[in-house]
């Protein structure tokens, strides 16, 4: 059996190279920020994760989600590879993964502000 997280960051890791790489990485973090919306429906999250439900119906369904999310080319491929290797149902780790690759490759540090009173919305930019 494969690690999930090994599995989770390698995935994730691959993902963000080739795309910080090739100049994709904010149209990708975009469509991964989608795809985290779509795959934390259970509905979706109880589909893919069906062994019953064949790789192609899969595929084709990710191809719809593609389509009517306006996903890059290589994020559908991304997910294709995904349920090619039966690691779809990992998305969410994947996910998380990524977006720490991200903010590693961009310098992004996330912080967590408390306040004792409400901030307005342009203290929260």
């Amino acid at each position: 059996m494969v690690d999930t997280a090994a599995s989770s960051h390698a995935s994730a890791s691959a993902l963000a190279d080739v795309t910080n790489s090739n100049g994709t990485l904010e149209a990708t973090i975009a469509d991964v920020e989608t795809v985290d919306r779509i795959f934390s429906d259970p509905a979706v999250q109880s589909f893919f994760a069906n062994p019953t439900i064949s790789p192609e119906k899969k595929q084709e369904v990710v191809k719809e989600i593609a389509s009517s999310s306006e996903l890059q080319p290589h994020t559908t491929n991304f997910l294709n590879i995904l349920v090619d290797m039966k690691r779809i149902d990992i998305i969410e780790d994947i996910v998380k993964e990524f977006e720490l690759c991200y903010n590693r490759i961009t310098g992004t540090e996330v912080a967590v502000v408390s306040s004792v009173v409400p901030l307005e919305s342009q203290d929260l930019a």
